[in-house]
């Protein structure tokens, strides 16, 4: 094989992401995984198309969701994508108002608008009524995870990318203050630019060449329902809950806050009977009409998350030729479009789109230094 331009670290969907902007700007693209295709968070997760919304991550979020659509226009197999929008609710007992809501939201860059309790019922029927009521963008959108990230390996391999699955990374070669290639299990690779797209699992690989990359691993529990009546596309959200009804007609959701979900800071996908209950929960008491849903499977997927709670994305200062993308929470669905285009401008030494100073790996480094 031909030593690649750049060399992947990563085949879920962030990697692939890389990987295909990167290749449409004509280098030569290797993805390395250590499993299969969308083995890790990226085939497990809630096929969610719904920004975070704080600061420092609300541009990446508005770069995204500007371009899914012309992402899902160009992958060659079906994903499942639904650009139904998403309804936030506001409980009858929350402290904020739609409209404050709709407010800090369209500060940081988004299209929103507040609707009013009654509103809400018309678009999704079924709602509970102890509501305010809530906050729709119509851009956000849905997909199925594995669905989407196989489309994106398909995408990619047309244009060139070769993906070695079953490979892993064993170390990063450096000569001088400069990447030089890879040290794999089935030999070694020649390459001057190598992006780490492994989540949680970028710490062990960045330490060998003397990065720090602080993620941790966090375990997210979601719950599959069985089929049953076609209720509404539109993403929810209340509180923690998340929860998609996607073209096959289950239930896709989950819940932050349960009093394990936020605190396993591991590697497990076990699921508790706390997940369980806790989602469950919170599902019904926003569509009490579901009581009677049947669960056809729960896991657990490994996410990461930083020190900061920002993402790590962007290029390492030592050694040159060493990119970035983790620290991404159980966003890097929604996000792949947006760090996919920025990492293919980093590499290729454009501007970026979005300002990620403060998102750069190398904020770390005064914690080593």
């Amino acid at each position: 094989m031909t030593d690649p331009d750049v060399a992947i670290v990563g085949a879920g969907i962030t990697g692939l992401s890389c990987a295909y902007y990167i290749a449409r700007l004509g280098l030569r693209v290797r993805i390395i995984e250590r499993q299969h295709i969308g083995e890790g968070a990226s085939g497990h997760g809630g096929g969610h198309i719904a920004p975070h919304v704080s600061p420092g991550w609300s541009s990446l979020g508005a770069l995204a969701l500007r371009l899914w659509p012309t992402l899902i226009s160009n992958l060659p197999s079906p994903t499942g994508y639904v650009q139904a929008g998403g309804l936030h609710l506001i409980g009858v007992d929350d402290a904020l108002d739609p409209e404050a809501v709709a407010e800090y939201r369209q500060s940081q860059g988004f299209v929103v608008h507040a609707l009013t309790a009654a509103r809400c019922q018309e678009l999704v029927p079924p709602l509970s009524r102890a509501l305010k009521g809530g906050v729709f963008s119509p851009k956000n959108a849905q997909a199925d995870p594995l669905l989407t990230t196989r489309a994106i390996a398909l995408a990619v391999r047309s244009i060139g990318v070769e993906i070695c699955t079953g490979t892993h990374v064993t170390g990063i070669q450096v000569a001088g203050n400069s990447v030089v290639g890879l040290n794999t299990s089935s030999g070694d690779v020649s390459t001057r630019r190598v992006i780490l797209a492994t989540g949680p699992w970028a710490p062990c690989l960045a330490a060998k060449v003397t990065v720090s990359i602080p993620c941790r691993p966090e375990r997210v529990a979601l719950m599959t329902s069985q089929q049953t009546q076609l209720i509404t596309p539109v993403l929810l959200s209340k509180g923690g809950l998340y929860c998609r009804q996607g073209l096959d007609r289950r239930f896709y959701f989950g819940a932050d806050g349960g009093s394990t979900s936020d605190l396993d800071f591991s590697f497990s996908r076990h699921v508790t009977f706390d997940d369980i209950h806790h989602a469950a929960s919170s599902l019904l008491s926003l569509i009490p009409g579901l009581d009677s849903l049947r669960l056809v499977a729960v896991h657990a997927r490994t996410v990461d998350s930083s020190p900061d709670e920002l993402p790590i994305i962007g290029a390492c200062s030592s050694p040159r030729g060493l990119f970035v993308a983790v620290g991404l929470e159980g966003h890097g669905f929604t996000l792949a479009p947006a760090v996919g285009r920025i990492i293919s401008q980093l590499v290729t030494d454009h501007k970026t789109d979005v300002d990620i100073t403060a998102l750069s790996p190398d904020r770390f480094r005064s914690a080593r230094d």
